[in-house]
């Protein structure tokens, strides 16, 4: 019985059509997307970010990242800088005094080598503002930890993807861009960190996976392109076995 109390509650926003519970922002019409081709080439950023700086001091890093950057976009731009594609929308002169912002961030040299992977393997990584490591890596390393790194984001409800994909919300309602209908109940992202397996979070769960639909296709154009050029420069790099399982 208390399992049937706990889905009733958990699908209390979504709405029955026939026998399927459709989740409160896929009523408003956002189809859904490839976590797999659209969704992890922009979130993958964030990704070696937490990893080396831990949950907290990672996602506050991306966070701050991601506030320099909608300092150049208007506030009815629904851009999410949480997702790399959405850089290619800035201008070359918007992404210098980006660099100049990033570069004051205290734990700028490690921020680059983290994401040396992206900036050094891809020459068109959108967030290649960031800048390159006074270090240099071989490019096996950085292929290495690259194909680590995708393996460990590769399934959609894994805790730590469910935690990139919270990101992504987080960021939007930072930046003031987050508008939650009265009519459904307010997520305690937190919980996806802390709690994933309550009740508590399995909704927050399930809000941020339509969520992340939404905001991927506000940004399409861009998301999507960046997506295609990651997995097609992945195609290119020596020793791809491990793309190739994945594709």
């Amino acid at each position: 019985m208390k399992k049937d109390s706990q889905k009733k509650q958990i699908l209390s926003d979504h709405k029955k059509v026939g026998t399927r519970f459709v989740p409160p922002i896929a009523q408003l019409g956002i189809t859904d997307c490839s976590y797999t081709l659209d969704i992890l080439p922009n979130v993958i950023w964030m990704g070696f970010l937490i990893d080396e700086f831990g949950n907290r001091d990672g996602i506050e890093i991306c966070s701050a990242i991601a506030t320099m950057a909608n300092k150049f976009v208007k506030d009815k731009d629904y851009k999410n800088f949480s997702l790399s594609g959405s850089y290619l929308s800035l201008s070359q002169n918007q992404t210098t005094k980006l660099s100049t912002l990033t570069n004051k961030i205290k734990e700028i040299e490690v921020i680059r080598e983290t994401l040396a992977p992206l900036t050094t393997l891809y020459p068109d990584f959108p967030m290649s503002f960031i800048g390159k490591p006074k270090r240099t890596f071989d490019d096996r390393h950085l292929i290495g930890e690259l194909k680590k790194t995708i393996d460990k984001y590769f399934e959609k409800y894994s805790h730590c993807s469910e935690i990139l994909q919270t990101n992504v919300v987080y960021i939007q309602g930072v930046a003031g861009k987050m508008f939650i209908s009265s009519e459904i109940k307010t997520p305690n992202l937190e919980a996806v960190i802390s709690n994933r397996d309550s009740e508590e979070g399995q909704h927050a769960a399930s809000f941020v996976r339509a969520s992340v639909n939404m905001f991927v296709m506000q940004n399409e154009e861009e998301v999507r392109n960046w997506a295609k050029i990651f997995w097609n420069r992945n195609l290119a790099l020596d020793d791809c076995e491990s793309f190739d399982e994945h594709r």
